[in-house]
């Protein structure tokens, strides 16, 4: 695990090397530039499968990057070069209740009602946000189902009027062509 200030990368792979020279024996330590390197995740460890399953880990390498508290997983090249390309643009800070400086002043001023509520106040509208969230799943859920169903009927149509249309003048007519061209 690869942590950037409020980024982290996750990583289930075993490096060949680390060019930061700050890597302890364990092969976790943490650097001057706050970097947690934590290289070997074996997720069929007993210690390591509920982290492993908390952030979706299911094959091998998986490489996950972002927020703490939103990881997406990384889907580009896997060599050094790319890597560190990547990381010099993507991970670095981003505005949050921790470098409120990089925010603009709407987020700001959200950042600060969120820090004032209770957390029992924060958690209700957290769960409040989170149920919109699920509703809008379950209504793409539910549009996707009506569009199975639709398709469904619609290839049910066609292949019936297919046959309808195959069975009689059209079995006739290809026959009757294909004499004609011989004839010809």
């Amino acid at each position: 695990m690869l942590c950037f200030r409020d980024y982290i990368i996750f990583t289930k792979v075993r490096p060949l090397y680390f060019n930061g020279g700050c890597v302890g024996r364990s092969g976790r330590r943490v650097c001057e530039f706050q970097v947690e390197i934590d290289w070997e995740v074996d997720c069929t460890d007993d210690n390591a499968r509920e982290l492993c399953a908390s952030e979706d880990v299911t094959g091998f390498p998986t490489l996950k990057w972002g927020s703490v508290f939103d990881l997406q997983e990384y889907g580009g090249p896997r060599d050094f070069e790319n890597l560190k390309k990547f990381a010099d643009k993507n991970l670095k800070p981003q505005c949050s209740p921790t470098h409120m400086q990089l925010c603009d002043k709407t987020t700001r001023r959200e950042i600060r009602r969120l820090q004032k509520l209770s957390v029992t106040a924060l958690d209700k509208e957290m769960d409040d946000k989170l149920e919109e969230v699920n509703k809008l799943e379950r209504d793409f859920q539910t549009a996707v189902a009506d569009l199975e169903t639709q398709y469904e009927t619609a290839t049910a149509q066609r292949d019936a009027d297919k046959k309808q249309l195959g069975s009689g003048d059209l079995i006739l007519m290809k026959a009757v062509l294909a004499q004609r061209k011989t004839e010809l």
